[in-house]
């Protein structure tokens, strides 16, 4: 059942924010949005448009996955998508991705992934965050819908989900070249932890963790 788990009144729009309905939410823009959170790293996870749409589109499809339809919530007015926040706790991190990604990319594609793209991506992302930590994968807000409140919005459910999964801080990673990210998410009252670099498809890239501890 696809409900609204909360709302909130900004900028004359009433909000919901509810979990992916892979059966009437729009599949294309969800996978648009998701790849356009980091769209740096989702080439290098992904691969390049219009294919990446798909596979991210299979993988929310198939469920069990960090990007299956269980860690998917959309923020919208009436059946109008805003944003889009993919999010889980650390202690429902999946160890079946692997499988996942073998049914989406194919046994070859799968093994480079593995080989070359993983162990970069561990230096540069949080590749299983610890069970008291809720982690933000993906968080992107639609254009025309930006600066009026839509990232907050999702920012203030994040917080209300990492409780309920009794989670003690919200985690996240964005591009060090990102500085409007990084503006907003302090203003969301997020912390730098730990900057980190990789080369990754032949380029240097950067990213700050930050981290914002809960109120018991």
């Amino acid at each position: 059942m696809n409900q609204a788990i909360y709302y909130l009144q900004i900028d004359s729009a009433m909000m919901d924010f509810v979990e992916l309905n892979i059966e009437t939410h729009g599949l294309d823009e969800v996978a648009r949005l998701i790849y356009n959170a980091s769209v740096e790293l989702s080439v290098h996870v992904f691969g390049k448009t219009p294919v990446a749409y798909e596979r991210i589109k299979k993988m929310m499809i198939l469920g069990g996955n960090s990007f299956g339809m269980e860690h998917v919530y959309i923020a919208q007015e009436g059946q109008q998508t805003l944003g889009v926040l993919v999010a889980y706790p650390g202690s429902q991190t999946h160890k079946d991705d692997g499988k996942v990604f073998l049914k989406t990319f194919g046994a070859i594609q799968s093994f480079k992934f593995v080989l070359f793209v993983v162990p970069a991506l561990k230096r540069l992302i949080t590749m299983g965050p610890e069970p008291e930590d809720f982690y933000v994968s993906n968080i992107c807000v639609a254009e025309g819908h930006r600066s009026k409140g839509v990232g907050s919005f999702m920012i203030e459910n994040s917080r209300r989900l990492a409780r309920d999964f009794g989670c003690t801080r919200i985690v996240l990673d964005v591009d060090v070249k990102n500085e409007a990210g990084i503006r907003f998410y302090e203003r969301e009252g997020f912390e730098m932890v730990q900057e980190r670099q990789a080369k990754i498809g032949g380029v240097i890239e950067g990213t700050w963790q930050m981290a914002l501890a809960l109120e018991p």
